[in-house]
């Protein structure tokens, strides 16, 4: 046997309020115990896009999801489901794909195409813990280093200082625009962020004064 295969869906919930985490270590476990040790591809994931769910919170949730499941280090591969959704806005089944029936790109084909842009090449390090309701993943190799970061209370606003006197800092949104942190300040959405610095700067300074 080659690779497990399993397919986490959670049809309505935020990532964030899932129990993805835990469920992929027990899964793990239970493959270790009876099985061995095998590779693990989440080989269909997805959200569609229905009244429950807008195409802004599927592309929230995508980027999540991927996150949260490379910073296990057990998922190696991840696919997405789908590319192109059905001609019924009614069916759930019709309506997973990143593009519309008529290939037009909703907003969750640009969130895939700046998570790869930014995390292509990258390999997880570790979680930086900031604030209970803050959470920030950290990918990097020798050229660069990528914090992943959002705030997980919609009620809430999340404001953070940051070093802006790096020279090399540079802040995305979840679609690749630039954000231009100003007075050290950003303010963190339910959206996913991306705080880039170069490989001569330390990530932890980011967030040092």
């Amino acid at each position: 046997m080659d690779y497990i295969s399993y397919h986490p869906y959670d049809w309505l919930k935020d990532p964030d309020d899932s129990n993805f985490i835990e469920d992929t270590k027990k899964l793990k476990n239970l493959i270790m115990k009876y099985g061995g040790e095998h590779k693990m591809w989440i080989s269909e994931v997805g959200w569609a896009v229905r009244k429950e769910v807008s195409e802004q919170e599927q592309a929230r949730y995508l980027v999540k999801e991927y996150v949260y499941a490379l910073s296990t280090k057990i998922v190696e591969k991840i696919f997405w489901y789908d590319l192109q959704s059905g001609q019924d806005p009614n069916d759930r089944e019709q309506n997973f794909g990143i593009n519309r029936w008529d290939l037009s790109p909703r907003p969750s084909f640009f969130a895939y195409k700046t998570m790869a842009k930014n995390l292509e090449g990258l390999k997880f390090i570790k979680e930086i813990e900031l604030a209970e309701n803050i959470k920030c993943f950290l990918f990097g190799n020798d050229e660069k280093k990528v914090g992943v970061i959002w705030k997980t209370n919609d009620e809430e606003d999340a404001l953070i200082m940051i070093n802006k006197n790096l020279k090399s800092l540079k802040v995305e949104n979840l679609y690749g625009e630039e954000i231009y942190v100003r007075d050290g300040k950003l303010i963190l959405l339910d959206d996913p962020q991306y705080v880039k610095v170069g490989q001569n700067e330390s990530f932890e300074k980011v967030f040092e004064f």
